[in-house]
C-alpha cells in the first residue's frame, strides 16, 4: 500500500564558517513497508586522515531501492575537518566527528575522525642511522602505492618507507636517524612500523618491531619481514 506522506527538508550550505538552513515541504508517494524498513547509516564508522588529504562518505540505505536519499552533513569541530561540497577536508591535527542526516524520517549516523600530521621528517644534523630493507605483506600481497608505510619511536614519525626494487623483487627501504648510536642496550630506541591505508582511511600496526642500534636489518637477498596477517 502506498500513502502521501509530508517531508520537511532542509538545504545546508557551509560558508565562512555559518550554517545557512533554508526549509521547505514536499510530499512523496512511497511505499508503507519501504518506510517500515527505512533505514540509513554511513560506510565508515571511524577513519584516519592525513592533514589536507581528503575523503568522502557515503550514506547506505535500507531498503536500496527507497528512493529518497538526500543527506546533509555537518562536522563537530569545522576547524580539524569540514565540508566542502560533500567532500571532508582534514585541516588540522585532531580529533572529531562528521554527522549525517537522511532528510526522510531524520535518522543520523556519525563517523569518528582522526587528522594525523604528515609522515615527513625535517632535514636535520642526525649523526646516526639504522637502515631496513623489508619484504613487506600485508593480507599476504605486496601493497600497492596508496599505502605508506612509517617507522616511528612512540608516536614521533622517523621515516617514510621508500620502495625499491633489485633483481625483479620488490622491497621497501627505510632509513631511520636518531641522535643516539644505541650501544647502550638498555637504553635503544624501540621502532615500530604503521601502515595507512588512503583509499580505505585505515591506521595499522605491524607486529614487528626493532631496536635502533646504528646496524642495517635485512639484506637485499635476506629481506627483514613486516607482515599483517
Amino acid at each position: 500500500m502506498k500513502r502521501l506522506i509530508h517531508i520537511l527538508i532542509f538545504s545546508c550550505t557551509v560558508a565562512m564558517s555559518q550554517l545557512i538552513v533554508s526549509c521547505g515541504i514536499i510530499d512523496i508517494d512511497i511505499n508503507e513497508d519501504d518506510l517500515k524498513l527505512y533505514d540509513m547509516c554511513l560506510n565508515h564508522d571511524s577513519v584516519y586522515v592525513m592533514l589536507d588529504d581528503t575523503f568522502k562518505l557515503l550514506p547506505i540505505f535500507t531498503p536500496d531501492t527507497i528512493k529518497f536519499k538526500e543527506v546533509f552533513f555537518w562536522s563537530n569541530n569545522d576547524s580539524i575537518a569540514y565540508i566542502n561540497d560533500e567532500t571532508i577536508v582534514a585541516s588540522a591535527q585532531g580529533e572529531t566527528y562528521i554527522i549525517a542526516s537522511s532528510m526522510f524520517k531524520g535518522i543520523t549516523d556519525s563517523c569518528y575522525v582522526y587528522v594525523m600530521p604528515k609522515w615527513e621528517t625535517s632535514p636535520g644534523d642526525t649523526p646516526y642511522e639504522t637502515v631496513v630493507y623489508a619484504d613487506v605483506k600485508i593480507n599476504g600481497e605486496t601493497p600497492d602505492e596508496n599505502i605508506l608505510i612509517g617507522a616511528f619511536r612512540g608516536n614521533e614519525f622517523r621515516s617514510l618507507g621508500v620502495w625499491r626494487e633489485w633483481k625483479g623483487v620488490k622491497y621497501m627501504e627505510f632509513r631511520i636517524q636518531s641522535d643516539y648510536d644505541g650501544s647502550d642496550i638498555n637504553s635503544r630506541e624501540r621502532i615500530r612500523f604503521l601502515y595507512y591505508d588512503r583509499e580505505q582511511f585505515k591506521l595499522r600496526q605491524f607486529k614487528q618491531r626493532i631496536e635502533f642500534d646504528g646496524e642495517t636489518h635485512g639484506t637485499l637477498s635476506n629481506l627483514f619481514e613486516l607482515t599483517i596477517p
